[in-house]
């Protein structure tokens, strides 16, 4: 039943813009999962607030629950750096 609720929300994320994307249950189930092994800081400098989830490549995007290693959790300032923004 997990795996059906996954597949769907799978199917409905690829119609979607980035920003959209952002925004689907499949994205936050995945942003969690990437959170929650990640303790729920910053790898970079283990900051717990203003938290985002980096995609390191997008080689498997749409299919991110596979591949979790694509992903990491960032900082506001570190994701900003890891963009070359700052």
């Amino acid at each position: 039943k997990v795996k059906n609720k996954i597949v769907s929300e799978i199917n409905h994320a690829k119609g979607l813009t980035y920003v959209e994307f952002l925004e689907s249950q499949y994205w936050k189930r995945i942003r969690n999962k990437v959170l929650e092994r990640d303790g729920n800081k910053c790898v970079a400098c283990s900051v717990t607030s203003n938290l985002h989830v980096h995609h390191l490549t997008y080689k498997h995007h749409g299919f991110e629950h596979k591949y979790l290693k694509d992903l990491t959790t960032l900082c506001h300032n570190h994701h900003k750096i890891a963009h070359g923004i700052i």
